[in-house]
C-alpha cells in the first residue's frame, strides 16, 4: 500500500528501522512532507535525526547494521562528524539516507505516525516550516520555496514560524529572510530544475505575497 509520496523502498526502509533500531530519530525534510503531510513533491532521500538533536553517535551503525540484515544493499561515508549519508538500494530503486546530527532542539515534539504496521517520530508541520524557512535563508535552494508554499497552503502560522525560526537559527530575522527572497533568481533555477512553466509562475507568485508580508510586519515594526 503506498504512503503518501514516499515509494516502495523508502516505505521498507522506515518500517525496517521502526522495529530494528533502539536509539530514538525522527523523520523530517522532503520525505515527512511528501509522506505524511502536503504530499506534494517526490524525493529520493530520507532525512533523518537524532530524538534528541544532538550528535549522532552509534545511530548510523545501527542504521547500517539493520538495513543491511534485511538483505539491502548498504554503503556509508561520512561526509561531516554529525552528517552520514548511507546509500540504500534493492533491485528496483535507490534511497539516500541522509543523518544529521547537532540541530538546534525543535520548537514542536515529533508527531508518532504508521508505516509498515510501525510507529515513527515525524517533525510535524509546524516544525517543517520552521525548518524550510531556515534553510531557504541559508541555502536558497528552489524546493525550499516550493516547501514553505506547500506548508503555508496547509495551514501553517508563517508568525509562529518566524519568530521560532530566530530562535533557533542565529543571524536569522524578517528583513535577512526578506533580502535573500528578494535576489532569488527563481527563472534562471527553474531552468536548472526543469520547472515548468506553472511551477515558475507559482514561485514567482509565492516570493512576492511573502516579500508583501515580510515587508508589511517590519513596517509595523518599525
Amino acid at each position: 500500500m503506498s504512503l503518501g509520496r514516499l515509494s516502495p523502498l523508502q516505505q521498507r526502509i522506515l518500517g525496517l528501522m521502526a522495529r530494528g533500531t533502539t536509539l530514538p530519530w525522527v523523520l523530517t525534510g522532503g520525505a515527512a512532507l511528501g509522506g505524511f503531510y502536503t504530499l506534494h513533491r517526490t524525493t529520493r532521500d530520507l532525512d533523518l535525526t537524532p530524538r534528541d538533536r544532538r550528535g549522532l553517535g552509534l545511530l548510523p551503525v545501527e542504521v547500517e547494521r539493520c538495513l543491511a540484515a534485511a538483505g539491502l544493499d548498504v554503503r556509508a561515508e561520512t561526509l561531516e562528524r554529525d552528517h552520514v549519508r548511507i546509500h540504500v538500494r534493492d533491485p528496483s530503486e535507490s534511497v539516500l539516507l541522509e543523518l544529521i546530527g547537532n540541530w538546534s532542539p525543535a520548537s514542536e515534539e515529533p508527531r508518532s505516525l504508521n508505516v509498515e504496521g510501525a510507529t515513527i517520530a515525524v517533525d510535524s508541520p509546524h516544525e517543517l516550516l520552521v525548518r524550510k524557512l531556515m534553510a531557504l535563508f541559508d541555502r536558497s535552494e528552489p524546493r525550499d520555496l516550493q516547501d514553505v508554499g506547500a506548508l503555508l497552503d496547509n495551514g501553517g502560522d508563517l508568525d509562529r514560524a518566524l519568530a521560532d525560526a530566530a530562535t533557533q537559527f542565529t543571524g536569522f530575522s524578517r528583513h535577512g529572510l526578506a533580502q535573500v527572497i528578494r535576489a532569488l533568481p527563481i527563472e534562471r533555477l527553474a531552468t536548472v530544475v526543469r520547472w515548468t512553466p506553472e511551477q515558475t509562475a507559482a514561485a514567482l507568485t509565492l516570493r512576492g505575497e511573502l516579500l508583501r508580508r515580510l515587508e508589511t510586519d517590519l513596517a509595523a515594526e518599525s
